[in-house]
This record gives structure tokens, C-alpha cells and sequence, in this order.
């Protein structure tokens, strides 16, 4: 019996094929007549000598109705990640961000305040604000920091948890503020970090914050301040004492490759890029920076329209990996060896490692938050208006 649905000929680019496999288009099946010559043996032993092999198990999911289910088998075995929802918004205002707590919990941010979803089912407000646009915990320092309509504040964790949050237990820390970025220490000797930015057409403010403890009680307080003469749109620590910023073109001192280093002891700043490098040329185009990662000793830039890998030195590392997206991208977040590239109607994901492109999350996805290694990628669903969590996949591609 012909199947009721099939996927896309074997014919396409394995590329394709692994971008488009869950898309079925209605194409003609062989006949049961003559798939019912085949012994079940002969197909399993096809199948299975085909099991890594996109394109060819799409055609063999298409042959008909009993080769389907080994094939859609092999076909699932293949996905990176999935889309799990793990919130449904009960109270005010449209999502804009969320954080995962120690608990299990989704802390999230939405127009109207601060919820926390809790694996109850229960959804209660624990902070009310308007315009949550982005929110951090740090649990060892019993923080949670928060950015309310220009205004970033910071309150114990401890109290915003108990539901119990008063005017007088929020510390308003700095105005006009556009984002901010957190440094997680990584041993007990280092503090803390958090970074402020206040960003116009023309400079931008950086304020850096340490959390330090007085009685065991964990505060914000302000290490050092500088002013960079170029328009900032986002930024993120490389590590304690240097930052990297995607400066937007055009807004004041050149762009230099739209990313620059700023080394906070000396506060002086220099491109990421070397475009003495023949190799970068192509970075003075029409591109928009967005995002840096570090992986495997090298940074990994990520653009509008495409990423790729620097050295340390600021030269083109890796030029096999040039990786072009489907689309054009709004975020990015990392789960190694998977990146994954957010973009109007899709995300995909590419592997980093391989420099190819192994699946595609179809629907209007925004992310939500700045997962580090191993950190939860939540994402909000634009058509159900549903928190995500990205669920990888053990044996991944």
C-alpha cells in the first residue's frame, strides 16, 4: 500500500536532504505489487547498511508503507535536538527572556514582571516591573539581576524566591541601560563579574561590577568604568579581565571587522580581526556582527549571513569552515559540538566541529537566554508562545 505522505527524493545534496528531511512533499510510491517482491530480510539488510546515510533513508522511507518505519527509525536517530515546551505563560504580559534555577525551575522575564514556573504547574510572580528585557542568577551569590525598562537592579535570590519581594529589597544599580553581561567565576578566588552597557549613536559607557561578599551577604560593587567612542550593540566576557564587543558600523571609529577586544586592566581596546590578513577580506562587506564564542582554542565569530574561526593572533583559522547559513541569523547560542543558529522562520543547527549543517527546527523560535557549556537553551515559540527547551540528542549525527 503506497504511503500517504513521502520525503524528498534521494536525489537532493546529503546537505539538503539533512536540512529538509522532516518536510514531507507528496510524490508517487512504487506499488505494493512490486515492494511485496522484496523479502523482508533483503530490505532490513538495505536499510540497515544505509543507517547513516540521510538521503538514501529518506528514499527508502518513500519506497512504501513497510519500509517506513525502520527507515523513519534510523531518520530520528539522526536528530540533534528537538523542541520540548516546558512553559505555558498563565499571567500578564508576552515572555522576552528566561534563566534556569538549581531547582528544575524557569525563572522568566515578561513585559509585565517576573514568574517562575515551577514543576508543580504553579506560575506565581515573584517581581512585578515592566519591560523585563533580560535576567541572570548567580545562586552561589544569592543574586538575581534584572533589567527592567532601562533600569538594571539586583535582588537576593533568597527573597525573590519566597514571593515575598518589596520595593525597599531591590537595589537600582544604573539607568539608560541597554544590556548587561555576566562572568561566572570559575574558582572561588575570582569574584563574580557583570558588565553594564550604555550605548548611543556615537559612544558607549561600560560599567564593570563585582559581586563581593560582606557577612555572607553578596553585593554589587562597581570595579572599574570606561567610555568606548563607538555604538555597542552587544557584548560578552572572553574571560575575567577581557570583553568582546560587536560594535554596530558606521558609529564613529571604524568597525574593524565589527568586533572588538577590550582588556579591562589597561582599558585599551583593539579589533579581533586582523585585516592585514588576505584571507579576512571578505569581512568588510555588508555583514553584522552578533556573536563570539570560544571553542577549541579559537574564537568563532558568527555574523549575520555567516561564521567562522580566528586565531588568538586575529587571523583566519580554519578556512575550510566557512559556514554560510540558509538564512539570515538574529542569535546564536552554543552546545558544543552543535551551534545553533536562530533566524526569522527556523533554526538550524550547525556542527561546528565538521563545519556542516545537520538539521533544521522549523517555526518562528527567539531565544531567551546566554547558555554557557552544558546550560539549558531555552527558546520562546512565536506561534505557541511556549518557553522551549532544546533537547539534544545523546548520539547526535
Amino acid at each position: 500500500m503506497p504511503l500517504p505522505f513521502t520525503f524528498p527524493s534521494s536525489r537532493a545534496s546529503s546537505s539538503d536532504a539533512n536540512q529538509h528531511w522532516h518536510h514531507p512533499v507528496k510524490t508517487a510510491s512504487l506499488p505494493e505489487a512490486i515492494t511485496a517482491q522484496i523479502s523482508t530480510e533483503l530490505y532490513e539488510l538495505i536499510i540497515d547498511h544505509l543507517r547513516d546515510d540521510v538521503p538514501s533513508l529518506l528514499a527508502c522511507n518513500r519506497v512504501c508503507r513497510s519500509w517506513a518505519p525502520r527507515s523513519k527509525c534510523f531518520l530520528l536517530q539522526l536528530k540533534v535536538c528537538s523542541p520540548v515546551p516546558v512553559v505555558s505563560h498563565g499571567g500578564f504580559g508576552r515572555i522576552t527572556c528566561a534563566v534556569p534555577d538549581e531547582q528544575g525551575n524557569i525563572i522568566y522575564g515578561t513585559t509585565e514582571g517576573v514568574y517562575r514556573a515551577s514543576k508543580d504547574g504553579s506560575r506565581p510572580r515573584l517581581l512585578s516591573g515592566h519591560n523585563i528585557s533580560w535576567i541572570e542568577v548567580l545562586p552561589d551569590a544569592n543574586l538575581f539581576l534584572c533589567l527592567a525598562g532601562g533600569v538594571f537592579m539586583s535582588v537576593r535570590l533568597s527573597v525573590l524566591n519566597a514571593g515575598a519581594c518589596r520595593d525597599t529589597d531591590i537595589s537600582r544599580i544604573a539607568t539608560n541601560v541597554s544590556f548587561f553581561a555576566v562572568y561566572r567565576r570559575r574558582t572561588a578566588r575570582e569574584p563574580h563579574r557583570v558588565c553594564v552597557l550604555k550605548s548611543s549613536a556615537l559612544s558607549s559607557t561600560l560599567k564593570v561590577f563585582d559581586a563581593i561578599a560582606h557577612q555572607q551577604v553578596f553585593t554589587l560593587q562597581l570595579a572599574l568604568e570606561l567610555y568606548i567612542p563607538s555604538e555597542i550593540s552587544w557584548l560578552r566576557f572572553a574571560s575575567p579581565t577581557k570583553l568582546v564587543a560587536a560594535l554596530k558600523r558606521g558609529s564613529g571609529s571604524p568597525a574593524k571587522g565589527g568586533f572588538e577586544l577590550v582588556d579591562l586592566p589597561t582599558f585599551e581596546t583593539q579589533g579581533l580581526l586582523d585585516l592585514t590578513d588576505p584571507a579576512l577580506e571578505f569581512t568588510q562587506k555588508k555583514l553584522k556582527p552578533l556573536m563570539v564564542f570560544r571553542a577549541s582554542g579559537l574564537f568563532l565569530l558568527c555574523y549575520d549571513k555567516l561564521g567562522f574561526y580566528i586565531s588568538g593572533r586575529g587571523t583566519m583559522a580554519r578556512p575550510e569552515l566557512l559556514m554560510r547559513w540558509k538564512s539570515p541569523a538574529t542569535a546564536f547560542a552554543l552546545h558544543e559540538p552543535y551551534l545553533l543558529v536562530f533566524s526569522d522562520a527556523q533554526i538550524q543547527l550547525w556542527n561546528i566541529e565538521t563545519g556542516e549543517a545537520v538539521q533544521k527546527v522549523v517555526g518562528p523560535y527567539r531565544l531567551l537566554n546566554a547558555p554557557e557549556s552544558g546550560d539549558k537553551v531555552l527558546a520562546l515559540s512565536l506561534a505557541s508562545r511556549e518557553v522551549v527547551e532544546m533537547d539534544f540528542e545523546e548520539h547526535g549525527v
